[in-house]
């Protein structure tokens, strides 16, 4: 059970509120005294429906949430919100700055301004309209957008706080304490036993702090989330929206897990998705990376310095100078700019551009190596050896008898040796080709480019061939161009296998032990993967990956 159909995961409005509801996620434990239609409701309604209009929205208006102190209508594709009488406007105003801000347009659903106001009046009341969107299917749990979650939530946590000085505090602690005063007043009304064991868990808790660290959500649950009209996964209910400890949004689905309540698959996509430590962001014409705290920085440098040769300029994206620099720091983390640019299209794969990936690499191999001696090693192998550290991470939340064949496949490799032969990009795969403003395909993404043995860069088309999971016409034209351009992995001609055998094993190795360890279930390209790795470990003697291929 992801989610076992529990609404306090997914967030009481997002069940129940209709198909397409904009889920507000307010506390799901609402007392039968507090809920049901207020006094002013007919005319409260009537009066959010002719704000709608405003924007253009036409439509009879949809009851999404009623209570005493909120209502919330959708009028066709917008969705309004009259809050509470006693809200802290000033508050309340600082939090839809922040929605409206460019920056976060992709983690916060921005308002929907009416005559350039995003912050409306009515009966004293403040009034919010915002886009309609699809919430999470609590019908769907393996479906649920943890990761997208996680993402959302490190890019809210890593933004910066100038500019964000206004905003209150984070909601988190002011909701356990708020909940806690609803039991108190909930009196005589409520099984005594369990409260007893409520109080004397709170009574036993710290004084709650929430430093002012970062941009928290404050309320954080799979109601949260909805779908606008582009299809990307937004953050919604910024009621408590605030300055506090990142943390504080990772608590709910970290209670849930460890109550029992939270499938630990589900648990661990999420803290996987959310653990990882690099943010890109584009901004126009131009993509911001922040790379991890822990990064080389001189390696880094000297990887930046190769992609901004003018020999390698028609091979390698080069970066983005600022004030004549390339590599900036923010709160500990470098940064690095680069230029915007047309990725591979995946619905197109017959047009995928294997001809070009394989002449970039081809010069990339072929490159002069002196003026590179500061480079690190190249990465191929280490990523090998952090996948399986991952795999070892996701402890009993993955499929226990593919990991064991997995590890089987790993124990089973020699020395992954990466001799400093050559240029290499370290990490190969059409998602690591852009075309910029000049239509030419560039190669991208050079956390692992180094010296190493080139073989490396050829090894995930290989293994993926090998695996029956790249089709044969597309392996031969990669190929075929990459021995065309001159390139140094693989003889000119006669038998590919010797030199590709073992970077090709250990890639799919790599790619099986990160299909497991995510959790999820596995689909057809991620059993081919683990069907390779035990194919390779049926014999006594390791078996060549490429003994089922036909050469």
């Amino acid at each position: 059970m992801a989610l076992n159909g529990d609404a306090g995961v997914l967030g009481a409005d997002a069940v129940g509120a209709g198909e397409d509801a904009v889920a507000l996620g307010d506390d799901p434990a609402v007392p039968a005294a507090d809920t049901g239609r207020s006094e002013s409701a007919p005319e409260l309604m009537a009066a959010l429906t002719e704000i709608a209009f405003r924007t253009g929205a036409s439509g009879a208006p949809e009851v999404l949430a009623d209570r005493v102190d909120v209502l919330v209508i959708r009028v066709g594709e917008v969705v309004v919100k009259a809050h509470p009488a006693d809200s802290d406007v000033s508050a309340l105003r600082a939090r839809l700055r922040v929605a409206d801000s460019p920056r976060l347009r992709s983690v916060l659903l921005a308002p929907v301004p009416v005559d350039g106001e995003t912050l409306l009046s009515h009966a004293g009341r403040p009034i919010t309209l915002w886009p309609s969107g699809s919430p999470v299917d609590p019908e769907a749990p393996d479906a649920a957008p943890w990761e997208s979650a996680a993402r959302l939530l490190a890019t809210l946590h890593a933004a910066p706080v100038r500019g964000c000085r206004d905003l209150p505090a984070a909601g988190g602690p002011a909701r356990v304490h708020r909940a806690m005063r609803r039991l108190h007043h909930a009196g005589h009304a409520v099984d005594a036993t369990a409260a007893a064991v409520v109080r004397r868990a709170y009574d036993s808790l710290p004084e709650l702090d929430c430093a002012p660290a970062a941009l928290t959500h404050g309320d954080f649950h799979l109601g949260q989330l909805v779908r606008p009209a582009d299809g990307a996964w937004r953050l919604i209910d910024l009621d408590d929206l605030g300055l506090g400890a990142p943390a504080w949004d990772l608590a709910r689905p970290a209670a849930f897990f460890a109550a029992g309540i939270l499938d630990p698959a589900a648990w661990t996509r999420f803290l996987t998705a959310y653990r990882v430590d690099v943010l890109v962001i584009r901004v126009g014409e131009v993509v911001v990376k922040a790379h991890p705290a822990d990064s080389d920085v001189s390696a880094l440098r000297a990887r930046l310095r190769v992609a901004d040769s003018p020999r390698l300029r028609s091979v390698l994206l080069a970066p983005v100078p600022v004030d004549g620099e390339t590599l900036l720091s923010h709160a500990g983390r470098p940064i690095t700019l680069w230029p915007s640019g047309s990725p591979v299209d995946p619905e197109a794969p017959d047009a995928a551009p294997w001809e070009s990936a394989a002449r970039l690499l081809a010069t990339l191999h072929a490159a002069p190596v002196r003026g590179c001696r500061d480079l690190p090693a190249a990465g191929g192998p280490a990523r090998v050896h952090r996948a399986m550290r991952r795999l070892h991470h996701a402890g009993h939340a993955v499929d226990a008898t593919a990991a064991a064949v997995v590890r089987r496949a790993y124990d089973s490799l020699p020395e992954l040796d990466c001799a400093p032969a050559a240029l290499t990009h370290g990490d190969f795969h059409l998602g690591q080709l852009v075309r910029p403003a000049d239509g030419a395909w560039r190669l991208i993404d050079l956390d692992d480019l180094g010296l190493g043995a080139p073989a490396w860069d050829l090894a995930r088309p290989a293994a993926f061939f090998a695996a029956g999971i790249l089709d044969p016409a597309a392996w031969t034209r990669f190929l075929t161009a990459y021995r065309a351009a001159g390139g140094p992995a693989i003889p000119p001609d006669g038998d590919i296998w010797p030199a590709l055998d073992l970077p090709a094993r250990a890639v799919v190795v790599q790619a099986a032990a990160l299909a497991v360890a995510s959790g999820r279930p596995l689909d057809d390209l991620d059993t081919a993967l683990v069907d390779t790795c035990l194919r390779l470990t049926e014999t006594a003697a390791p078996e060549p990956i490429s003994s089922s291929v036909t050469r």
